[in-house]
């Protein structure tokens, strides 16, 4: 039974002592820092001392952390939903435009129906 507390203390220690660290990157997927686990930041510096030391620290793991830039976070519900008000609003104003431009004798029902639609979707 000691051995088996003594096992088990001796693998926690080995498991918690080992310092830990994380990559922090920016919204568009570029690597800005390492953060360790106590919550310093180490800045991507060739010849900082920190930083030296987490390159040396990460050869070592059996999966090292990749240092390069990654693909950016997926856009959130609310910036897609931004992005069509964006490309709605675009397309009403084309709409618009595209109404205003043509000469009065070739405007049909369904241009001014539509232009009205857009213009009320652009009010809104």
């Amino acid at each position: 039974m000691r051995l088996i507390l003594a096992l088990l203390l001796l693998h926690s220690a080995w498991a918690f002592g080992a310092e830990e660290y994380s990559l922090r990157f920016e919204k568009t997927g570029r690597l800005t820092c390492i953060v360790k686990a106590d919550g310093s930041i180490i800045p991507i510096a060739p010849g900082n001392r920190l930083f030296e030391e987490f390159k040396e620290w990460n050869k070592k793991q059996q999966t090292p952390l990749v240092l390069q830039d990654r693909a950016p976070d997926p856009p959130t519900a609310e910036e897609l939903a931004a992005a069509a008000k964006r490309d709605q609003d675009a397309a009403d104003r084309a709409t618009i435009k595209a109404f205003r431009l043509k000469p009065r004798a070739e405007r049909t029902a369904a241009d001014r129906e539509a232009a009205l639609e857009a213009m009320i979707r652009l009010l809104e």
